[in-house]
């Protein structure tokens, strides 16, 4: 269980509209699947990651307030950095 959502959802190229299979409406406009890595809070995407399409994360200004607020819980938490259980991939 991730206690932390992912910065995906923080990201001007996250599309979260989920009612047709199009690539249009896929969640991430940079990846046709958004790599666990990065889903799951192990990286940021704030550098070239492959297959990204030449895009990197990019905040969303309304968002701004509530992405430094979660980016600074998972920070504070990387000491004591949680795995699922599942599948060894980062929640945080």
């Amino acid at each position: 269980m991730c206690f932390l959502p992912p910065n995906c959802i923080f990201c001007a190229h996250y599309n979260n509209n989920h009612h047709s299979q199009t690539e249009s409406s896929r969640d991430c406009r940079a990846f046709k699947e958004i790599p666990k890595d990065i889903l799951f809070g192990g990286n940021e995407h704030t550098q070239s990651y492959p297959g990204d399409s030449g895009l990197l994360f990019l905040l969303k200004p309304k968002y701004a307030e509530e992405y430094a607020e979660v980016r600074e819980l998972r920070i504070s938490l990387r000491e004591g950095l949680f795995k699922t259980q599942k599948n060894d991939n980062y929640c945080l």
